[in-house]
């Protein structure tokens, strides 16, 4: 009997660990787009959603990395084309509540990107990360700026349009 009831509880631990491992893993969302102008449900993207998006790469230095780091995901424009979203105050916050409005005239069609990828590997939120709206800081005097550091956001988990 006390054989049987092993083998049961083997046989579904192994199950569960198969399971949870495979398909049956859930992706995780990573950003929250809430278009308060339209009065739309919040939009939740994961990864993989923001890898079907056209990816841009740069390589640049910043204040916060030893060395230049290749910086890869889609531009802040392409997501927000996506959503139809052209005018409003855009509003970024972080995992830590860090907030900060991001001007239109930023927003150009390669710059910023949403970097999902450093030196084409993901990267964790002790690595600032998932998500990190990042500036190619090295190509134009204008992104050396207070005003451009600030808005380099990492951790970015919510983009709110008003």
């Amino acid at each position: 009997m006390r054989r049987n009831s092993r083998i049961g509880i083997c046989l579904t631990a192994a199950l569960v660990w198969v399971l949870g491992t495979s398909a049956g893993a859930v992706e995780k969302y990573l950003l929250t787009i809430v278009n308060n102008q339209e009065n739309e449900l919040p939009s939740r993207l994961t990864d993989s959603d923001l890898l079907t998006l056209p990816q841009v790469s740069f390589t640049t230095s910043t204040p916060w990395t030893e060395t230049p780091a290749t910086f890869s995901g889609p531009t802040l424009d392409s997501v927000l084309r996506y959503y139809n979203i052209r005018e409003g105050v855009l509003m970024l916050t972080a995992v830590n509540r860090y907030e900060i409005e991001v001007p239109w005239d930023y927003i150009e069609d390669s710059s910023p990107i949403i970097a999902n990828r450093i030196n084409g590997e993901p990267f964790s939120i002790r690595e600032k990360g998932p998500l990190w709206l990042i500036f190619p800081f090295d190509a134009d005097q204008r992104y050396r700026s207070f005003e451009a550091h600030s808005m380099a956001i990492w951790q970015l988990i919510r983009i709110d349009v008003n």
